[in-house]
């Protein structure tokens, strides 16, 4: 069986320093909003609807040239499963009032480079997280 999600890297820039949006899963892992790809969508599409529906924020530009894809295996009832994950980094210029999808979420902050490798917990998204500050860093973003 293969399973397909669409996720953002959400950036917000305060006082020149980069912080990124991460959200606390029920199941007790922090990462970044993702959600299943839904017939005729986009990957782009996918990525800022559960984005929105996530969090709740409605304003997110996708940063051009940056797309991070992770495969992995994992083990559900029904047995083996394949997943693709694919992420996009969004700038969020804006915060507004963030809306946790409370079925999904438990938790959110903004926290800087430093602290979101030490919040997450796979070495996937750490490397991701090190791809995206060497994009923002290249393009002067």
């Amino acid at each position: 069986m293969k399973e397909k999600s669409c996720g953002i890297i959400p950036i917000h820039r305060k006082s020149g320093e980069v912080y990124f949006l991460l959200i606390k899963h029920l199941i007790g892992h922090w990462g970044f909003p993702k959600g299943h790809v839904e017939n005729g969508e986009t990957e782009e599409e996918t990525a800022l609807r559960e984005f929105t529906e996530e969090v709740g924020i409605k304003e997110c530009e996708i940063l051009k040239g940056f797309k991070h894809t992770q495969n992995y295996y994992f083990y559900r009832k029904e047995g083996k499963i394949f997943k693709e994950v694919v992420f996009f980094l969004g700038i969020v210029r804006h915060i507004g009032t963030i809306k946790l999808q409370k079925e999904e979420i438990s938790e959110y902050g903004w926290f800087t480079y430093e602290e979101v490798l030490e919040k997450i917990s796979f070495d996937s998204n750490k490397k991701m997280v090190d791809e995206a500050i060497k994009f923002l860093e290249d393009n002067d973003i």
